[in-house]
């Protein structure tokens, strides 16, 4: 079977286009490799090496949870993640989300913020500077904003027994949203 078809694509001969071909694919894996490394976002490392430190499963799914909250720009909840997962394809139980939120919350990757007691929302602790939250008491939705003014009052202030590691400031109101359509209800209830 020396000049078989299997024998030709498997097992070439190492001439010189077979070792050109072979340093080729060399090349392209050893690119792919860097490459896939350069694309590891600092959350991903943070969580290999934190599932690695306490001889965790690294889990295609927390990594691709992980993902789908990346994606994501402003906070979130457990149920806009796992509509937002299912819309790009992704099949997971709500168990297996909540599972990975509070594994995420744990290795400091992901900070619960609750806006409204009732509903647990989170966001990337890397996702920038201090920030503060502008929550919608109509419609619920929360935006960031920056205040560095404050945030610089905030640092600078000392309590007597008590080191700050974090804080979080949320403002309530009425998005320009609702106060739109708040609007245009009373005027069409006065016509």
């Amino acid at each position: 079977m020396a000049g078989s078809f299997f024998h030709l694509i498997f097992q070439p001969k190492q001439s010189k286009s077979a070792r050109t071909i072979k340093n080729y694919v060399t090349l392209a894996v050893n690119h792919y490799e860097m490459r896939k490394k350069e694309t590891i976002s600092p959350a991903q490392r943070k969580l290999t090496a934190y599932l690695e430190a306490h001889h965790m499963r690294k889990t295609g799914e927390r990594f691709a949870i992980l993902a789908g909250i990346e994606a994501i720009k402003s906070p979130f909840d457990a149920d806009t993640l796992y509509r937002s997962l299912r819309a790009d394809g992704e099949r997971y139980s709500r168990a297996t989300i909540y599972n990975t939120l509070e594994l995420l919350e744990r290795v400091g990757i992901l900070r619960k913020l609750l806006f409204d007691g009732n509903v647990a929302h989170y966001e990337l602790t890397a996702s920038g500077s201090t920030h503060h939250h502008l929550v919608c008491t109509e419609c619920g939705a929360v935006s960031r904003v920056e205040a560095p003014e404050l945030h610089r009052q905030i640092e600078e202030m000392t309590y007597k027994g008590f080191s700050p590691a974090n804080y979080n400031l949320y403002v309530y109101g009425i998005c320009a949203k609702c106060a739109k359509a708040s609007r245009r209800h009373t005027i069409s209830i006065h016509e």
